[in-house]
């Protein structure tokens, strides 16, 4: 039979044929530990660029809110600059919703005076807010496990979420930040106030003490134990650690009775004189002296005393000092506002 370039491929096909089977037998696949662990590492990433592009739209969504309220800032100076009256365009916020009385008026709702923009998930996006009184923008995010939005998250936050602090007491007057803490000893209460930045409250004045006293009444009856001394009528009390320490400005006349005026004596380091009428007066365990540094010696503190609606008697109290020998309690910590005067 004549030689054909027919035949010549087919030989071709077939040579070839026969070597790839010997290579692809020689070749051995991937196994299937190693198939799991491909699997694995491409969920991870998969994973890893849903959560990024979660929190950039988070952001994106974010950033036009606070965008959508600097507009309604600007409309709303302009219109008062130019005499018109105090509203703003409307516009939707994807993810936001605005809330201001009479639906588009720069002068916000009637109790907070502010043009708010609130988040659908307030536990995925910070809320902003406009006063138009103060020409300010400000925002609030409680989420502390998250840090997308950290600079949003306030200090009240910010310092509850320490687990030695206690819910709901934090409160601002002028330049100090006020907060709870746990003890249940001076020198526990005063670490604790420390971490957060701050010492054991100095008291400067009638005001600030009378501003505190009224401001807790209403906490320390969800702390209020038995009174020692009459556990059974009802009366409880809540002690809490302040900053004054014993004092070397003694009487001269009286060594184990405090000076009055001294300014001294504040684990602050700060300079205040005040003391209660009653202070230093003498009884059987003490002058009012304070407490020393390390906790031991006698003790100051705020104290409420309360009798109990469930004894039949209306609750009141009797606020005041003590200097009982170390007793124990909760710490009023005081943080210092950054930059106030």
């Amino acid at each position: 039979m004549p030689f054909s370039m027919k035949n010549t491929s087919f030989i071709n096909f077939k040579s070839l044929y026969l070597n790839k089977k010997i290579i692809f037998n020689d070749e051995t696949g991937f196994t299937l530990v190693e198939i799991i662990v491909v699997i694995v590492i491409m969920g991870i990433l998969g994973q890893i660029g849903i959560f990024s592009f979660n929190r950039y739209m988070r952001k994106t969504r974010a950033f036009a809110a606070r965008t959508a309220l600097r507009k309604i800032q600007r409309e709303c100076e302009t219109n008062r600059d130019l005499g018109m009256d105090p509203v703003f365009t409307l516009l939707g916020i994807n993810s936001y919703s605005i809330e201001t009385s009479n639906t588009n008026s720069c002068l916000g709702e009637i109790n907070s005076g502010l043009v708010s923009a609130i988040p659908d998930l307030p536990n995925k996006y910070p809320s902003y807010s406009y006063d138009y009184s103060e020409g300010k923008i400000e925002c609030l995010y409680n989420n502390t496990s998250d840090n997308l939005f950290k600079d949003c998250i306030s200090l009240k936050s910010k310092l509850e979420s320490n687990d030695f602090v206690v819910k709901e007491t934090y409160v601002r007057r002028g330049c100090s930040n006020y907060v709870w803490v746990d003890g249940p000893s001076w020198s526990e209460a005063q670490a604790q106030a420390l971490k957060i930045g701050g010492n054991l409250a100095t008291i400067n004045d009638k005001e600030e003490n009378d501003f505190l006293m009224n401001k807790f009444k209403k906490e320390a009856l969800n702390h209020m134990k038995p009174s020692p001394l009459s556990p059974n009528d009802g009366e409880g009390h809540v002690l809490l650690h302040i900053g004054l320490t014993t004092t070397t400005e003694a009487d001269p006349d009286q060594p184990t009775i405090p000076l009055k005026g001294s300014n001294k004596g504040w684990i602050s380091g700060e300079s205040s004189s005040f003391r209660p009428d009653y202070w230093g007066v003498c009884n059987q365990l003490a002058c009012g002296m304070g407490t020393k540094t390390d906790g031991t010696g006698v003790h100051t503190s705020m104290i409420h005393n309360y009798k109990s609606e469930e004894f039949g008697t209306p609750v009141h109290s009797a606020n005041n000092w003590n200097d009982s020998p170390n007793p124990i309690g909760l710490g009023l910590a005081e943080i210092p506002v950054p930059g106030c005067k």
